[in-house]
């Protein structure tokens, strides 16, 4: 197993501690994983000592960051410093439990360090607040069954509001007898987690057939299954 240097541990730790939560079934323990989990992108984000992102562009790329890191690593392999979103650094040890004036802030790439377990972390919080539904096609009522020729709602609830400003688009997966089709949802409103989408239920489809959203370990999904 690779060993992680201290700053990508903290980086890649939320990513560890939700893949333990898909097979932990105590609800206290599940809980405090959570919260863990929670506070390690908040300490990115500036809850921590120093009170900045670990973005030196911090407050450019993401709403609500007022104060980014204190210095930019300058070129190295990919030129990350002119990337949206790149981890300049982070809060060293020597600043806990609160000592924010102590300690060397530093950089280092973030390509390498930081951006690759920062994705990797992402991806694994991403499921928790995703879910699928399947309606009516008048989204009037949820349903679980449907017959050839229906036209059916389909929901995804999903963290995909990356511009609060327009409706944006994703896409639904319907895997049929044997084929995937790809629905396309598109966001209520200009600044929701939900997306919304019809399909209509082929006319020779005899099996039960699942929508889906995610793949892997992260796909969240309904089964429907045919009326006749």
């Amino acid at each position: 197993m690779k060993k992680y240097k201290t700053h990508e541990r903290r980086i890649y730790f939320p990513a560890q501690l939700i893949a333990a939560t898909q097979v932990i079934e105590d609800k206290n323990v599940l809980e405090r994983l959570n919260q863990i989990a929670i506070a390690h992108i908040e300490n990115v984000f500036g809850r921590n000592p120093t009170g900045r992102h670990f973005s030196f562009d911090g407050p450019l790329d993401f709403e609500g960051v007022n104060e980014g890191w204190f210095q930019e690593y300058q070129g190295g392999p990919g030129m990350l410093h002119l990337a949206r979103g790149v981890l300049d650094s982070s809060a060293k040890e020597t600043t806990f439990p609160y000592k924010p004036y102590t300690g060397f802030p530093g950089h280092t790439e973030g390509w390498v360090n930081f951006n690759i377990p920062w994705s990797i972390s992402q991806a694994y919080m991403s499921p928790q607040k995703t879910s699928v539904a399947v309606f009516d096609s008048s989204f009037s009522k949820s349903i679980t069954s449907a017959r050839p020729g229906d036209k059916i709602g389909i929901e995804i609830t999903a963290p995909l509001n990356f511009d609060y400003a327009r409706r944006e688009h994703g896409k639904a997966f319907v895997y049929l007898n044997n084929r995937l089709v790809k629905v396309a949802v598109k966001e209520v409103n200009t600044s929701s987690n939900r997306f919304r989408g019809k399909f209509t239920v082929p006319h020779d489809q005899s099996d039960p057939f699942k929508v889906a959203y995610g793949i892997a370990w992260h796909e969240k999904y309904v089964m429907v299954t045919i009326e006749f």
